[in-house]
């Protein structure tokens, strides 16, 4: 009750009728009153203040259950999902440090322009994140939409090749610096102007050695290159027309995001049993994951079938602590026992 009701309600002095209005006196108060009531007594309540118990309710304060706002953020009680950091309130600007700071259920959004790096840790099945360039002065760092990621792993490298539109952008995973740059048609002439929607790579050891193998995708058209390990150089391969009938195939003109995994060393897939090839098979080992459209679609990486689909949010990494929403993921790289999702 506010103070205004206060002094419009009937208080309990014996009760009053409608019109009977105390008149107020026209030479001022008298000796111990206020000037802010309308009655003669010591004030318009029976203790002090416009109410029977000191304030305008009857608890004391202005309600009887009482909201505070422990971190002077402007949100009290129920409304702030963290009362205890005044960052964190429903609105607030996210902000990269793996707290879900505007109160929305997920800790990080690239959408937000925060965060463009998500980083599970297979061996402690947790996320971390962290902005693309902390310092904002990194020369090789991406400044565009990043469409595509993949890693080349192999005794002696480890890099991630992030594309943009126009631009690559290699990353060195072990101190997360952007180390080179340049034109993504210099690089990579035959996709020139395509807009890609996932890319992955097979390492070289799994190749027998030598040389890796990288996949582009754009809608269903793939490009495959190879990256010789000892020169350093990408060579074009081949391009192929997708078709996948009778599968539980993705849109892959909807897909935003890719990787291969070639030995499911860390039991991210627990389909059990799957079936492709025309046969049934136990243990699961090669897949190409594609995340599309809020589903996640697995591929066998020997026959090159889509088994198996499912919603992206419920599937096993994105449960894990600290996961983004997928949603926000624009590509992805896998390094072996890290997987890396880029910000859309």
């Amino acid at each position: 009750m506010n103070k205004i009701m206060g002094l419009l309600l009937c208080l309990p002095l014996g009760g009053c009728t409608l019109g009977l209005v105390p008149e107020r006196n026209p030479s001022g108060p008298p000796a111990g009153d206020d000037t802010t009531d309308d009655d003669d007594a010591a004030d318009d309540d029976t203790s002090g203040d416009d109410d029977n118990t000191g304030d305008d309710d009857t608890s004391g304060d202005d309600d009887t259950t009482t909201q505070t706002d422990a971190d002077n953020d402007g949100y009290a009680g129920d409304a702030d999902c963290d009362d205890a950091d005044p960052q964190t309130y429903p609105g607030a600007p996210e902000l990269c440090d793996g707290l879900d700071n505007d109160c929305d259920g997920w800790p990080e959004e690239d959408g937000d322009g925060v965060c463009g790096i998500w980083i599970l840790d297979a061996a402690t099945g947790t996320w971390s994140a962290r902005e693309l360039d902390p310092s904002g002065a990194a020369q090789h760092a991406p400044g565009a939409t990043i469409e595509a990621a993949f890693a080349v792993i192999d005794p002696g490298i480890e890099r991630v090749w992030v594309l943009t539109h126009n631009t690559y952008h290699v990353l060195d995973p072990s101190g997360f610096t952007w180390v080179e740059s340049g034109s993504r048609a210099g690089l990579f002439p035959q996709i020139s102007g395509e807009t890609l929607n996932a890319a992955g790579a097979v390492a070289a050891y799994f190749n027998g050695g030598g040389v890796a193998s990288i996949r582009f995708y754009s809608g269903y058209n793939a490009w495959w290159y190879r990256y010789d390990i000892s020169g350093g150089t990408f060579s074009y391969d081949a391009w192929y027309a997708l078709q996948f009938p009778g599968q539980p195939a993705p849109d892959l003109t909807l897909a935003n995001a890719s990787w291969i995994d070639l030995d499911n060393d860390h039991g991210w897939v627990t389909e059990s049993n799957p079936s492709y090839c025309g046969q049934t098979h136990g243990p699961f080992g090669p897949y190409y994951a594609v995340l599309e459209s809020g589903n996640l679609h697995l591929l066998d990486g020997t026959c090159e079938e889509f088994f198996y689909q499912a919603p992206t949010d419920g599937w096993s990494i994105f449960t894990y602590s600290g996961a983004p929403d997928p949603s926000h993921s624009g590509a992805a790289a896998f390094l072996g026992d890290t997987l890396l999702l880029f910000g859309s």
